[in-house]
């Protein structure tokens, strides 16, 4: 069997996409059938679709932890960003981390976004979740691959500044940072 070759080298899935997290559903069955294999499952998720639902209960049941992408904590800021609110993003990230399935959190950083508020808000509001799980957060530079057209023109911040909201996040609980 081709995949009872590959264990050994391999210690989960982690499904990305698009959004993964759209197909559930299938989600569910695929990672059903890995956790058989021993292995673990992770699911790298934009946080759109509510996952304190009934009918994501089987999914969450089956994912070991997520990858989720805090693009602005300022609703306004999101909305202009994403062409959506982050309240779903939000409550995502609140519900994952007293669940236990929070992993990693990753925001792009770029000039003219209120990056601070970002760090600083997302980190105080997971923080008393960190001292049972430590927290990845990966703050990452932006780089002008595979955007929209609109934004091409953004530029990353510099290095200084990404240190800056590095200690703002460690300040504020027990957070790895990793700065791509």
């Amino acid at each position: 069997d081709k995949v009872a070759l590959c264990i050994p080298f391999i210690t989960g899935v982690t499904t990305s996409g698009g959004e993964c997290t759209i197909q559930y559903e299938f989600l569910s069955e695929f990672f059903r059938e890995v956790k058989a294999l021993g292995l673990n499952t992770l699911a790298d998720t934009n946080g759109y679709i509510p996952f304190d639902t009934e009918k994501m209960e089987k999914f969450l049941q089956y994912t070991d932890g997520f990858m989720l992408d805090i693009k602005a904590f300022d609703d306004d800021e999101h909305k202009k960003l994403t062409g959506k609110s982050n309240v779903n993003v939000i409550e995502n990230a609140l519900y994952l981390a007293e669940i236990g399935k929070l992993d990693e959190i990753r925001t792009v950083l770029y000039q003219g976004a209120d990056n601070i508020n970002t760090v600083d808000s997302i980190t105080k509001l997971l923080s008393k979740y960190t001292d049972k799980k430590k927290i990845r957060y990966k703050l990452i530079s932006y780089r002008p691959f595979g955007v929209r057209d609109e934004y091409l023109n953004l530029k990353t911040v510099s290095e200084i500044e990404k240190e800056e909201l590095q200690k703002v996040a460690e300040k504020n609980g027990n957070y790895e940072v990793i700065l791509i």
